[in-house]
């Protein structure tokens, strides 16, 4: 049996609090009435009213299959899967529910196939570290063009793990924000960041070292976690033109759970989404991020309620969470006088939402 149409086992779903009027409000959104930005501190129930909106939508869709929900990990979209379809009253082939990278990816694997193309693949850290290596020795001996790093990068250092490491970081980062080596460079130029300006020589080898691997007819594209998403927004983008009369991908509904770990190049996915008719649900704190060495953006979750006009502006409606469930009132005390003396990217009134038991649910 094909993995599609694997039947998910159900097992009984855990008990959820009875949804506050906030919460109500989200779920009963009407669809095609605009987007949602969700905000609310820890415990606060986005991601089970995340979970909410998407059981609804895909109880009331013909299929489901037209619903989606985008998560930070592999392990976050297991355990949604299998709760949301716990509590669904129908049975159905599959739920939606991915990390952007595995979704890209999925995009990128159907449009190959469409086209005759051999299957993509992705690149995985080991094999970048690598190529990495094979590249840094070539430039210790002077083989080819080799970058000028500044005096305070010594040579010895080019032959170390943990200088790779932030290396690769670097360049993945770079990619994530759509710099390519030219505008890595010059970003550095103008931050007056020579190690940047070298790292861009690197960055231009690197992407020469991938392309040179995809020149036998039989091997597809290949790609890393940095640009995939990037590469599934250029292919929607482009589809109609690439396979007249095959419909892209396409989703009415998409909800997002943890989005303050979003990248902008997840968040110019969701823009082709919402460009393609696509209701979204963003649900976020932007005080919990931790994914920022990844290129997670926290400033997205308050950029949502910008204009198109703005990167991650989508002119979301903004609504906060009013209770914290998960703890009791000492605990709740003590976190929202920490958290007051926290930096903040934007609204902080969910800070101060009261525990349940204070606020007398």
């Amino acid at each position: 049996m094909t993995p599609s149409l694997r039947l998910v086992a159900a097992r009984a779903p855990r008990e959820l609090p009875r949804p506050d009027p906030v919460q109500q409000r989200v779920v009963a959104h009407a669809e095609g009435a605009g987007h949602l930005l969700v905000v609310g501190a820890p415990g606060s129930g986005k991601t089970s009213t995340a979970m909410a909106v998407l059981e609804k939508r895909i109880a009331t869709a013909p299929t489901g299959a037209d619903v989606l929900m985008l998560v930070p990990s592999r392990r976050a979209a297991a355990r949604v899967r299998d709760e949301v379809t716990a509590r669904l009253s129908r049975t159905v082939s599959q739920v939606h529910v991915r990390t952007p990278a595995s979704l890209a990816f999925s995009i990128l694997r159907t449009r190959a196939s469409l086209l005759g193309e051999p299957a993509p693949t992705l690149i995985t850290g080991p094999e970048q570290d690598a190529i990495l290596v094979e590249l840094l020795a070539g430039h210790r001996v002077g083989d080819g063009a080799v970058p000028r790093w500044p005096e305070r990068v010594p040579e010895s250092a080019l032959g170390l793990r943990a200088f790779r490491d932030e290396l690769r970081d670097l360049l993945m980062r770079s990619a994530e924000a759509g710099l390519g080596p030219a505008g890595l460079a010059s970003l550095g130029r103008r931050r007056g960041r020579d190690e940047w300006v070298a790292a861009a020589s690197v960055l231009r080898e690197y992407e020469q070292v991938l392309q040179l691997g995809q020149l036998t007819p039989d091997r597809g594209e290949r790609y890393d976690a940095a640009v995939i998403v990037d590469e599934a927004v250029a292919a929607l983008r482009t589809w109609s033109r690439a396979l007249p009369g095959s419909a892209p991908p396409r989703f009415h509904t998409v909800v997002v759970d943890d989005y303050q770990e979003s990248t902008l190049a997840t968040a110019r996915l969701l823009r082709t989404f919402a460009d393609d008719g696509a209701q979204l649900f963003l649900f976020g704190d932007a005080d919990a991020a931790v994914h920022g060495f990844r290129g997670g953006t926290a400033a997205l979750v308050d950029a949502a309620t910008a204009g198109r006009g703005q990167p991650g502006g989508f002119s979301a409606t903004r609504l906060v969470l009013p209770t914290v469930w998960r703890q009791m009132p000492g605990v709740r005390a003590a976190t929202v006088a920490v958290t007051r003396c926290l930096a903040a990217t934007g609204g902080i009134t969910h800070r101060a939402a009261p525990g349940a038991a204070d606020s007398g649910a």
